[in-house]
């Protein structure tokens, strides 16, 4: 018996979860992005930069499924009191960034992610990486299971 791999993958390899394989052969559209505003307070403008964020960075769809797991934890930690686009984008950029070097191996650079991102500095995205790392506590590990009831499929 072959064990089959996924790559770069939220997937066990030894038990497959069949909808989060369907999950991720899935591409990111706009529909996807407009789930960060669910995730955030974010204004439906941004879904269209959220797109073009994620179609620069060539961000796989296990890392954008990710992310929103991320933003869920960091919601509780973070106490916004105004809405602000800002820091909505902030905290989308610190969970893509973390999650894309958590699940792969080869991944952008900051100063890569700064041009992605067109409107921070490469100082700026090391900031974010390590204060979003900092409110998740450095806790990146998740299971299918917590994957599948933050996409809301389970």
């Amino acid at each position: 018996m072959s064990m089959i791999i996924h790559n770069p993958s939220v997937v066990y390899a030894a038990k497959p979860e069949p909808l989060l394989i369907h999950l991720i052969n899935c591409e990111v559209t706009h529909e996807f992005a407009g789930s960060y505003n669910q995730s955030t307070n974010i204004i439906e403008i941004i879904s269209d930069y959220i797109l073009t964020f994620i179609q620069r960075g060539e961000v796989t769809t296990s890392a954008a499924l990710l992310s929103l797991l991320y933003i869920r934890r960091a919601k509780g930690a973070i106490n916004v009191t105004t809405d602000s686009v800002d820091v909505d984008l902030r905290i989308f950029l610190g969970a893509i960034i973390v999650a894309s070097k958590f699940l792969n191996d080869v991944v952008m650079r900051n100063w890569q992610w700064s041009a992605c991102a067109g409107i921070f500095t490469v100082k700026s995205i090391n900031t974010i990486e390590r204060e979003f790392l900092d409110i998740l506590d450095w806790n990146l590990n998740f299971t299918q299971s917590e994957l599948l009831i933050e996409c809301r499929i389970r």
